[in-house]
């Protein structure tokens, strides 16, 4: 299992603005990079699939995947945004391993299962199963070309980018430039998650035990231009 570590959008004394600036701008990261474009949606067996997105931050991925997927099938995708600290009314408060998850026909996360321990993974494997599909996407890779890449992006080039950073904040700016608390934190957590993400072994180990007579898990390994994304792929068998 990857190495273990602290990072502040997981503590519950961190304040929430500092923790929705963060998310702000990995969100406009994600944008600039792309990662997911090429991920394939599920094979939706109806015209209209309940989604929960769990541990969704500012829901970037889900919503442009949501785009891409409905672009590419003649399914409607119901999408429900949930957080352990929702940035909005709109995302459910749903804590993924203490609270029962809400029924749906499909369940997805985006660059979060590194937050969590090797059991805590399993446990989330097993709740997600219960739906009909299933997708986990890491963006990150431990090696030392993603830890470098993390460091310049989050540091030195949050300087730059800030500005172009929707919504627009003077108080995020003031947080950026005068006292750079912003940078800081993100460049600090992004290095600690290369430092935890896991490897594609891994992933197959856990899909492996996570696999059952009802529930099928892959994992898939999709490049992009900076790196690839490693995914955990879910689906319910089909009973002949």
């Amino acid at each position: 299992m990857a190495a273990k570590g602290f990072e502040f959008e997981d503590q519950p004394w961190f304040p929430s603005h500092w923790r929705r600036w963060q998310m702000d701008y990995i969100r406009f990261c994600i944008r600039l990079l792309n990662p997911y474009k090429d991920l394939k949606g599920a094979r939706f067996e109806s015209s209209k699939q309940d989604w929960l997105d769990l541990a969704s931050g500012t829901g970037g991925p889900a919503r442009m995947l949501k785009k891409n997927w409905e672009e590419n099938s003649s399914t409607e995708l119901i999408l429900t945004l949930s957080d352990r600290y929702p940035s909005d009314k709109n995302i459910l408060d749903i804590d993924v391993l203490l609270d029962e998850l809400p029924p749906s026909d499909g369940y997805t996360m985006f660059n979060a299962f590194h937050h969590f321990n090797t059991q805590e993974q399993e446990q989330i494997l097993f709740k997600v199963s219960k739906g009909n599909w299933a997708l986990v996407a890491e963006p990150l890779t431990p090696s030392l070309f993603t830890f470098i890449g993390i460091f310049f992006l989050t540091g030195p080039l949050h300087f730059l980018l800030a500005p172009f950073v929707s919504p627009f904040s003077w108080a995020r700016l003031f947080w950026t430039y005068l006292v750079p608390v912003i940078p800081i934190v993100t460049c600090w957590d992004g290095l600690v998650s290369v430092l935890r993400a896991p490897s594609s072994n891994h992933l197959r180990q856990l899909a492996e035990k996570a696999s059952n007579s009802s529930f099928e898990w892959s994992v898939e390994l999709v490049p992009f231009s900076f790196g690839r994304v490693s995914t955990l792929v879910g689906s319910k068998k089909i009973s002949e």
